[in-house]
């Protein structure tokens, strides 16, 4: 793009003529790092442990993208679309998990939840899941050039990155990562949405002294380090399985047009919900 587009593109900005692009992860700390939140044709990567709330920080900034307005697809490979609905109906009524898998309801946790599924909350968002499992790389392309067309979705969230199935059948394992993670990469440039891709890390940082996480320790492939243009790692604080709110940093380790840091987060793991470190915890 030449220097003039840009700079036109800055003032129609500035005076109202261009609606605003960046998309609000929901987290105000992440937020400030990323200057505002993640931006069409961006490949960002969320990764973490198994079981340290990657699934539940990606449906947070989910339902937040949705709710700023920006139509959001989130793409399901290990859990149900009722698994998902049940995640993102606690967070947003602040009815724990187990009530509701279980219905023991109160009365008014019913009434929070029937409110949630009118089209003025969570059900009339223009969130999207897709709970397909053994997508290809090139199903998943085809899926997501869909939703940009039909829907103009604008956000997607994969969940997760090693459990796409890669189009050559003959690769080796880190290849076919790899693969994955240069095929999604393109297909953000080619859609223009902004792509949040889920991944795991290598068990080996849990005998890391100080546990923190880098992005080195992303399983299975090099590559995703190199395609990523920004890479937030979860860090648990604690794992006492007892306690109703944990502690985690989010590391944004890689940007690739800013800076890097660390963020402190809350992890409600009963309301699968993610909110800014408090004090008072």
């Amino acid at each position: 793009m030449a220097l003039s587009s840009v700079t036109r593109r800055i003032d129609d900005t500035a005076e109202g003529r261009n609606k605003p692009t960046v998309i609000t992860t929901g987290l105000p700390g992440i937020d400030k790092f990323l200057a505002g939140g993640l931006r069409p044709g961006q490949l960002a990567v969320l990764a973490a442990r198994p079981g340290y709330g990657k699934s539940a920080a990606a449906l947070c900034m989910a339902r937040a993208a949705a709710e700023a307005g920006f139509p959001t697809l989130v793409v399901s490979l290990e859990m149900t679309a009722d698994e998902n609905a049940e995640r993102l109906l606690a967070a947003a009524t602040s009815v724990p998990l187990p009530r509701l898998r279980d219905a023991n309801l109160t009365p008014e946790q019913t009434d929070q939840i029937t409110a949630e599924m009118e089209p003025s909350g969570l059900a009339g968002l223009p969130l999207y899941v897709c709970d397909q499992g053994g997508l290809s790389d090139s199903a998943l392309a085809d899926l997501v050039r869909t939703a940009a067309d039909r829907h103009g979705v604008k956000f997607v969230a994969c969940d997760y990155l090693q459990l796409l199935r890669g189009d050559d059948a003959g690769m080796k394992r880190y290849q076919q990562v790899g693969a994955s993670s240069r095929a999604m990469k393109a297909l953000a440039k080619e859609t223009g949405v902004a792509f949040l891709c889920l991944a795991q890390l290598n068990r080996e940082v849990e005998n890391r002294e100080g546990g923190k996480p880098r992005p080195s320790d992303l399983r299975d492939s090099g590559e995703i380090e190199q395609d990523a243009d920004v890479i937030l790692l979860l860090q648990p604080l604690d794992d006492d399985p007892k306690l109703r709110v944990h502690r985690v940093d989010c590391h944004v380790a890689k940007q690739r047009n800013g800076a890097t840091g660390t963020v402190e987060l809350d992890y409600v793991r009963f309301l699968t919900k993610f909110e800014p470190r408090s004090v008072d915890r």
